[in-house]
């Protein structure tokens, strides 16, 4: 059974209603009305975070597209509207979930794949910051699995293709771990469970202390 769940707040007001109706779980809701990748997301108009938890709301997740590439006045923008979203949570007295998802300007997917750990790991250590308030970071694997040489699940890719192996996505999952100051959740980003699961004894493996899953 599930401990909660994660909603949308434009298309599940029946099931949220449910939920709060009956106590079957807890609620997670999602505050962003878009993902933008150039800049932080638009909140559901109408919406705080104390309706929201008026309104059954036993948590907040906050989805934001981050680029360690940006100019220091874009990241900073993301920067003070995470910072807002964080303060709101905290004054309301509801656990904040910040999910971000790394950006690569880089075409080529090994390349992406080399640039990998250095975002990840670099947004983990932003976002773990006590000015945002986050209680858990909902993060990528600093590595793609795709291109991990030594991994079952994922289907093979050219030998010259492969960006690292199962040593170094221990390491890197290691020193991502050790970059946060919250507890991690790992998203799938979309790949096959077979791939997911196995990244996830991994990162168990490394010794990365996450906290569990959230898909």
């Amino acid at each position: 059974l599930s401990s909660a769940i994660l909603l949308d707040l434009s298309y599940a007001s029946k099931a949220r209603s449910h939920i709060v109706k009956n106590k079957t779980c807890g609620l997670i809701v999602a505050y962003e009305a878009n993902s933008r990748k150039t800049g932080p997301p638009d909140l559901t108009p109408g919406y705080s975070v104390e309706r929201l938890k008026n309104e059954g709301a036993n948590a907040i997740k906050l989805l934001v597209y981050y680029n360690i590439g940006w100019s220091e006045a874009q990241k900073e923008e993301t920067h003070k509207f995470v910072e807002k979203v964080g303060s709101e949570c905290k004054s309301s007295g509801l656990p904040f979930f910040l999910e971000v998802l790394t950006l690569d300007d880089a075409k080529d997917k090994s390349v992406k794949a080399l640039n990998k750990p250095k975002a990840v790991i670099g947004a983990t250590k932003e976002f773990s910051k006590p000015r945002y308030n986050a209680d858990v970071l909902k993060m990528e694997f600093p590595v793609l699995a795709s291109h991990v040489r030594g991994l079952k699940s994922p289907k093979k890719i050219p030998e010259d293709q492969y960006a690292y192996d199962v040593a170094d996505a221990k390491k890197y999952l290691k020193l991502m771990s050790d970059q946060s100051n919250v507890p991690i959740i790992f998203l799938s980003a979309g790949v096959d469970m077979a791939v997911y699961c196995e990244m996830l004894a991994l990162a168990g493996e490394a010794g990365c202390k996450y906290l569990g899953v959230l898909c």
